[in-house]
Order: C-alpha cells, then structure tokens, then sequence
C-alpha cells in the first residue's frame, strides 16, 4: 500500500518519467544487483519529501530491517 495515493503521484511520475535518461543494463562482467525500478525510487523519495520522514528510517524499512536499535 502507497501512502501517497495513485491519482496525486501517477500524474507527477509520468512528468518526470520523461526527464530521466535512458537506462542502461548490459554491464560487461555482469555482476552487478539489479536495479530497484525507477518508480518505486521516486514513490519513496516522494514520501520522504511529503511525510519528513528520516532517510536512514525509510532505507531499513526498505531493506527489511525491523530490528530494535542497539542502545549503549
């Protein structure tokens, strides 16, 4: 579920779909992670800007962190 709704969002990512330049995937050695698809990056650099949220909190959530902080 997007915390931005789909009719707000979708209109600003077809603006700005066609400012990014073309993506290139063949790398030489072949090696590298896929890309996360440019959508799902823009829909959270979204949310960072709308809702304020810290960076580090929206990469662990991303990446499937959910564990407590460590406290010293």
């Amino acid at each position: 579920m997007t915390a931005i709704q789909p009719y707000i969002i979708e209109p600003i990512w077809e603006q700005f779909r066609v400012l990014l330049p073309e993506r290139r995937t063949n790398h030489p050695l072949g090696c590298h992670r896929p890309r996360i698809p440019d959508h799902v990056v823009f829909e959270k650099l979204a949310e960072i800007l709308v809702f304020g949220c810290l960076l580090a909190d929206r990469r662990r959530e991303m990446l499937g962190y959910h564990a407590a902080p460590r406290t010293r």
